[in-house]
């Protein structure tokens, strides 16, 4: 006869353990360290701040969409001042839930980005040129669930073919190449 504390005991280890691919949805901030190249130039003292939020549309199915939002600033070697700029990116987020930890992996592509920089100063002016992004992008990761539907999560994330294109017509577009690594928190619903 089995004990009815023992069946309990046993469906809550298993909810426990598998709860990371029963949320519905989950939420991300993440804080990350940019390195990397544009137009050949190395890039120098990148951060960025994301946010991203993902929907597991098929109950125990471990794939979502989702949406994300970073917000980076990196100097360039020889450069006037910093770039800054934001990107908007729709993702894929897939993941394997794997007891306390998930390891997982998404792809985006940057839907909408603007990135500006101090070009030059003269006389007390300065000009400020703009950019607009088009990448797409590769991360894997892990998070680790201390307790159920909450984790710290470990990230790298690579642009694979990225461009800005400056705003005014004569100058020409440079490739954008950077490597990011994360820390940051996830809570799942």
């Amino acid at each position: 006869m089995i004990h009815s504390s023992m069946v309990r005991a046993t469906a809550l280890a298993l909810v426990l353990i598998s709860t990371q691919s029963l949320a519905l949805f989950d939420a991300q901030l993440l804080i990350g360290s940019v390195s990397g190249d544009i137009g050949g130039t190395s890039v120098k003292d990148g951060s960025t701040t994301d946010v991203a939020a993902h929907l597991d549309p098929i109950p125990l199915v471990p794939v979502g969409f989702g949406l994300r939002i970073s917000h980076r600033k990196f100097d360039i070697e020889g450069a006037t001042g910093s770039f800054e700029g934001i990107m908007v990116s729709p993702e894929v987020y897939a993941w394997f839930p794997f007891g306390s930890l998930k390891p997982y992996g998404k792809l985006g592509w940057v839907a909408s980005g603007k990135f500006a920089n101090d070009a030059f100063s003269y006389g007390g002016n300065t000009l400020k040129l703009t950019y607009d992004v088009s990448a797409s992008y590769l991360g894997v990761g892990v998070i680790y669930s201390f307790i159920p539907l909450v984790g710290i999560l470990l990230e790298y994330e690579t642009i694979v073919d990225g461009k800005l294109k400056p705003d005014l017509d004569p100058l020409p577009s440079a490739d954008l190449s950077t490597a990011t690594i994360f820390i940051g928190v996830e809570v799942g619903l």
